[in-house]
C-alpha cells in the first residue's frame, strides 16, 4: 500500500491492463477504471497486516479445485509430510495456508473473511473454496514467487494424494 493510495493492476481477459490508484474508501483517485470488485477485501487485509506491501489475488483452477475438494497441503509442521514444503515456501507463505468457505465475491462478508485469516501473521496465504487465492507480502515480487509456491505445494501435495491411491 502507498502512502497515496492502494495502486492496482487489474487484468482483465479482452480489455489489456487496467492502472489505476484508490483511496481507502474505494474512490479511485488516479488513473482509469473503476475499482476492482475486490477492492474491500485489499483495504481490510492492508488494515489488520501493517508488514503488508503488496497483496495477489488469482484464481488458479488447481488450488481452487483441489480446496474445494477438500485436498489441502498439511501445515509444514507436520513431520510426516516435510517433504511437500520447500524452504522457499514456508517462508513465503507462513506456517499454515488458510482455507476458507466460498463467500460472494466483492463483498464486505469476503473481506472481512480473508483479512481475519491473515490477521494473526501465520499465514501468508488463504484459499477460498470455489473462488481462488490470495496472498500477501512485502512487495508485489514476493507476492507473485507466493503465488507460485502455492500452486507448487498444492501440485506436490495432489500428486503424493494420488501416488498414495495408485500405489
Amino acid at each position: 500500500q502507498a502512502e497515496d493510495g492502494i495502486r492496482d493492476v487489474e487484468r482483465s481477459r479482452g480489455l489489456g491492463d487496467v492502472y489505476k490508484r484508490q483511496d481507502m474508501n474505494g474512490e479511485v483517485i488516479a488513473g482509469n477504471g473503476r475499482p476492482s470488485s475486490e477492492w474491500r477485501m485489499h483495504v481490510n487485509i492492508y488494515k489488520v497486516r501493517e508488514d503488508v506491501g503488496a497483496i495477489l489475488h488469482c484464481h488458479p483452477s488447481l488450488v481452487t479445485g483441489l480446496a474445494t475438494s477438500g485436498i489441502n497441503p498439511p501445515d509444514p509442521s507436520d513431520p510426516t509430510y516435510s517433504d511437500i514444503w520447500t524452504e522457499e515456501s514456508s517462508i513465503l507463505l507462513g506456517k499454515q495456508i488458510q482455507v476458507i468457505d466460498r463467500k460472494p465475491y466483492g463483498t464486505e462478508e469476503l473481506a472481512k473473511a480473508v483479512a481475519e485469516s491473515l490477521s494473526n501473521y501465520d499465514s501468508n496465504a488463504v484459499v477460498i473454496k470455489s473462488h481462488g487465492a490470495v496472498v500477501v507480502a512485502k512487495d508485489i515480487w514476493l507476492a507473485l514467487s507466493a503465488m507460485d509456491s502455492l500452486v507448487e505445494i498444492y501440485t506436490i501435495n495432489f500428486v503424493r494424494w494420488l501416488s498414495e491411491r495408485l500405489a
